[in-house]
């Protein structure tokens, strides 16, 4: 059996062998989306990624398994994962391995924003949305990004615990900073 899933978790299928008078022929299966999803930057594919379903429940990407997770828990393995991340789903848990050990860095342009506000954690008209066990860095990206933010809750509701927010500025640092940690 396989797993396919679209980056977005909409369209997830397993294909199943089926024999009917002796001949094979794959049937394609929609699956439910997981509502639980483990990431690791350290995984590339289906035949490493921990015993899981690559693509399905299991992801290289913060942002790919949000998308997939059906509103419960990413559980993000130590690494630094350099992406912006768009929280817009109601009840989520993200678990990291710790302070110092998950890393969300700045990506060196943010796409992601409200007003002329740019966050690397950017959760959108949401509630329910709880963070713990990260260390979120702007990784003096500020530059490239005016006001620029670590975490935003923008219309929206969580927490941050066990976490921590640093280089939120621009590099080299001058005297017109514009970040704002959370």
């Amino acid at each position: 059996n396989h797993n396919w899933g679209s980056p977005n978790g909409e369209v997830l299928f397993r294909a199943e062998e089926y024999s009917h008078t002796g001949y094979g022929t794959n049937v394609f299966v929609a699956l439910e989306r997981p509502d639980e999803v483990w990431v690791d930057d350290d995984w590339d594919g289906p035949d490493n990624c921990g015993g899981h379903s690559w693509g399905y429940n299991a992801f290289a990407s913060i942002q790919e398994g949000i998308d997939a997770v059906q509103g419960s828990t990413a559980h993000v393995a130590a690494g630094t994962y350099v992406e912006q991340l768009h929280i817009t789903m109601d009840d989520l848990d993200i678990i990291g391995a710790g302070v110092g050990q998950t890393i969300i860095q700045s990506p060196a342009t943010l796409t992601e924003f409200f007003g002329t506000n740019y966050p690397v954690v950017f959760v959108d008209g949401c509630t329910g949305v709880d963070i713990s066990g990260v260390t979120i860095d702007g990784d003096g990206q500020g530059n490239a990004n005016y006001r620029f933010c670590g975490i935003a809750f923008w219309n929206a509701g969580g927490s941050l615990t066990d976490a921590e927010v640093l280089n939120v500025m621009d590099t080299p640092f001058s005297g017109a900073q514009h970040g704002i940690g959370i």
